[in-house]
């Protein structure tokens, strides 16, 4: 496995994964410069974006999707070398905390690799916001 930096060339592959797991793919200007992609020989496997806070050095690793053809072990392995690429990236640029909500099963995993956790379940919610007013 080899992890590389995202491009926007990636996104129709990130986009096929997340229809794969049966979820609908963030939009390409969503995500953040800071993604990572894992490739095995048949290609891309797994992918992490990270976003950036504008306080100081708080970081928060999002949009992580592993190929559907994924052992529970190879998906293991592709989280945990993406966790330690962004986390190189993280303390190059000076960044020193990476938050992250997870389900209770990501979180046992996430705590082997040296995350605490606050709570014991979390759910992530998202909203659209219309870009323009209603009635306008």
């Amino acid at each position: 496995m080899t992890v590389r930096a995202f491009t926007a060339d990636d996104y129709p592959a990130f986009c096929a994964r997340w229809r794969d797991s049966g979820a609908l793919p963030p939009p390409l200007e969503w995500l953040p410069a800071g993604g990572f992609i894992v490739a095995d020989d048949q290609g891309d496997i797994a992918s992490l974006h990270v976003y950036l806070d504008n306080s100081r050095g708080v970081a928060f690793p999002h949009w992580i999707c592993f190929a559907a053809r994924l052992s529970l072990r190879e998906k293991k392995e592709a989280g945990r070398q993406l966790v330690a690429v962004g986390e190189g990236w993280l303390r190059e640029i000076g960044y020193s905390l990476m938050i992250m909500q997870t389900v209770r099963g990501v979180a046992a995993i996430l705590e082997r690799l040296g995350f605490h956790a606050n709570e014991r379940e979390a759910v992530t919610m998202h909203k659209f916001i219309p870009l323009e007013a209603h009635g306008s």
